[in-house]
């Protein structure tokens, strides 16, 4: 856990997990989630497709709710479905082979691409206010 931090039921920090595939936290409702070095994750899961989907743990005040990817080079899938409280931005930047990000129902407001990416499906919020997208295949 990063120093001054406390133990609680909301924040997600992975440490040591670099063969972890796929992680689905879709029903622990995090507030926040950190990526910590290098790891092997394909697909992360914080939503869910279905529109009665509600995490209240997504707060209103950006700065509390956060998703760093960090060191996630292999992540291919990204789920945010319908966490309609998260409205801060996402940074795929570190997600250089990431073909599937899923957004809609999220507030999102920005999102920055990998350069040169495979993106195959993107569904974004009407919230969305920022797309960053640089030489996309």
């Amino acid at each position: 856990m990063p120093e001054g931090s406390s133990a609680n039921n909301t924040e997600a920090y992975l440490l040591g997990l670099s063969s972890l595939k796929s992680l689905n936290l879709a029903n622990k409702y995090v507030q926040k989630f950190v990526m910590s070095g290098e790891n092997k994750l394909e697909e992360l899961i914080l939503g869910h497709p279905n529109k009665y989907y509600y995490n209240p743990y997504w707060s209103s005040d950006t700065s509390a709710a956060r998703i760093s990817l960090t060191g996630s080079t292999y992540l291919q899938k990204f789920n945010l479905q319908n966490c309609v409280s998260f409205r801060s931005a996402l940074d795929f930047s570190p997600c250089p082979i990431i073909n599937t990000i899923l957004l809609t129902g999220s507030s999102v407001s920005a999102i920055t691409l990998p350069r040169n990416g495979n993106l195959i499906e993107l569904r974004l919020p009407i919230t969305i206010k920022n797309l960053i997208i640089d030489s996309h295949k």
